[in-house]
């Protein structure tokens, strides 16, 4: 059964919080170019004084009527599967694909879980037990492997219902596009859109904040999949 997953301003979120406190994951997007290698690496760091344990899974990544969708596959070996990591030390994992694909571009989600850690003993000579409540993680990496000639080609559009606005995104391309950290100006203050992947033959919706409704012409800056300023200057349907 198809698992709907964390949006990709998710995981930079829960990235951010895990990273400043007992992890670093370097990279966080993966790419494969299939002419030239099969194989993407990823390395895990534990910053903090206790080890912590994962098991990763790889899933095959699609969207459907603007939501993330993973199913597993066997398309690549994830090599670990399970590992510990001491303080101090790092893990690198590594997904190898079994076959070379005849897509332009085929996606994936890269799950690494934290597994909790046991329960704590009992203190020596009480009932008691000394608990803390310790959070896991669940880090969701994407995987694009691409060929070259691969591009996307994405039209953007502003849609009015009853809840408000909604920032439409169709890529009718053959690569993904990336719209991280997208922000507007209302009356000179930046409002933070959120961010999101739009993969090839998909359409997604960003819901707009209402104090939006009211504006004629909205330009929303973005990061592109190159690291460069993208902006879309769109007019706001009238009511």
């Amino acid at each position: 059964m198809p698992v709907r997953r964390f949006l990709f301003a998710s995981l930079l979120s829960l990235l951010t919080q895990a990273a400043a406190a007992t992890l670093s994951i370097t990279p966080v997007t993966l790419e494969i170019n299939p002419q030239r290698q099969l194989m993407a690496v990823t390395t895990l760091t534990n910053q903090g004084t206790t080890p912590i344990e994962f098991n990763a899974a790889l899933m095959r990544w699609t969207q459907q009527d603007g939501q993330d969708v993973t199913v597993p596959t066997r398309d690549a070996a994830v090599n670990p599967v399970r590992f510990t990591i001491a303080p101090g030390r790092s893990q690198v994992v590594r997904i190898g694909l079994r076959t070379r694909p005849s897509a332009l571009q085929v996606t994936y989600r890269l799950l690494l879980r934290q597994i909790a850690q046991s329960a704590p003993a009992p203190t020596p000579g009480t009932d008691q037990v000394q608990a803390a409540i310790v959070p896991t993680y669940v880090f969701s990496l994407p995987l694009f492997v691409t060929q070259p000639s691969a591009q996307e080609n994405v039209k953007a559009s502003l849609e009015r219902t009853a809840g408000g606005l909604t920032l439409v995104l169709n890529n009718t391309g053959t690569a993904h596009a990336t719209y991280r950290n997208m922000t507007t100006l209302l009356n000179s203050e930046a409002l933070n859109l959120g961010s999101v992947y739009v993969l090839p033959g998909s359409t997604m919706r960003v819901s707009l904040p209402p104090t939006l409704s009211t504006a004629k012409t909205l330009v929303i800056h973005s990061t592109d999949r190159a690291q460069q300023d993208h902006i879309e200057t769109l007019d706001v349907p009238t009511p």
